[in-house]
């Protein structure tokens, strides 16, 4: 339930509680008996005590509820031990099926304008940064040349200030780049993953997509991340991540991480699929948990989080006084 960062949210509190407005916030669809599913989220980190109740009504509203790897399960289930839940994989696996090859080419085509034959497909994120802007800007210019590809720089998350970083790195860099800062649309960004030589990024639907369409891939991230360590038991042993961006230079002159898929990427999807049409067909009668004054509850409880994180933030400039 944080705080989202994003222009369009600054109205209505919507950047306090936009984010939980998503998977908490509707669950008062139920009441109206309208089937609610859940598309295999995923849940970074523990729920703090004072959320529990919310959680607990979100789950019960649910007429399907899935997430997309086994430790986002085991934190719900910490909230609400008595919820069915089922372990699906992240649906951005099945991305490929939403465009033909030729709307894909022709998309890429657009994107660059006959300035290259070939790109490599690269997304910045602060949190992952790891180097100061410049070593990073040489990092790329040197993964550029050991792949003989332009580099393609993609802001895939605006809310995360993407679109700044791209563009401050690039200016640092001496391979001139093609930047994306503000995607014209999902099928843009498709293309791009897709058809570039590679992807390195902090993105894990970057990471998925490109895998997806059998590109070699690596996310420049922390493994101990839920979403990335989930990653890592469905993949298995080969590469997914690394900490910095000189370790993904090394990488790059290799681009080991292609390969086939572990076979039930589809099969389960395919069965995830069924399930949330079979939930919509067919929705079964059930007791449907009280929602009223829910949408205000989860502004209280975002904001008693906001408050929390406040002052962690004083103590930290306290800490740092003191040293």
């Amino acid at each position: 339930m944080s705080a989202a960062t994003l222009d369009e949210y600054q109205i209505d509190a919507a950047a306090m509680a936009g984010y939980s407005m998503l998977w908490a916030g509707v669950a008062d669809v139920a009441a109206s008996g309208i089937p609610l599913c859940w598309n295999a989220p995923g849940v970074p980190e523990a729920f703090p005590q004072f959320q529990h109740s919310l959680v607990r009504v979100a789950l019960d509203a649910a007429t399907y509820l899935s997430v997309r790897d086994d430790d986002s399960r085991s934190l719900l289930l910490d909230v609400h031990p008595d919820a069915n839940i089922d372990v699906i994989l992240d649906t951005a696996w099945d991305i490929p099926i939403l465009w033909s090859n030729v709307e894909l080419d022709d998309a890429y085509r657009q994107v660059v304008q006959g300035r290259t034959d070939r790109t490599i497909a690269i997304h910045l994120n602060e949190r992952y940064l790891g180097l100061p802007e410049a070593e990073v800007a040489s990092c790329l210019d040197d993964i550029g040349v050991a792949t003989d590809s332009t580099p393609l720089l993609l802001a895939l998350g605006p809310c995360h200030g993407d679109d700044r970083l791209a563009m401050r790195v690039a200016r640092k860099m001496v391979s001139s780049p093609i930047v994306i800062d503000h995607p014209s649309s999902l099928r843009e960004i498709v293309a791009c993953l897709s058809r570039s030589k590679a992807y390195l990024g902090s993105s894990m639907h970057g990471f998925i997509t490109s895998m997806a369409f059998g590109v070699p891939a690596l996310n420049v991230a922390s493994q101990k991340v839920v979403k990335f360590a989930g990653l890592q038991r469905l993949l298995g042993s080969r590469t997914i991540c690394v900490q910095t961006w000189s370790e993904a230079r090394d990488w790059a002159s290799s681009l080991d991480g292609a390969g086939n898929l572990p076979p039930e990427i589809n099969t389960r999807l395919d069965a995830h699929w069924s399930r949330i049409a079979d939930s919509v067909k067919s929705p079964q009668q059930r007791q449907i948990p009280a929602v009223e004054g829910l949408n205000e509850a989860i502004l209280a409880a975002t904001f008693q989080d906001l408050v929390g994180r406040f002052r962690k933030q004083q103590m930290r400039l306290k800490n740092l006084t003191k040293s």
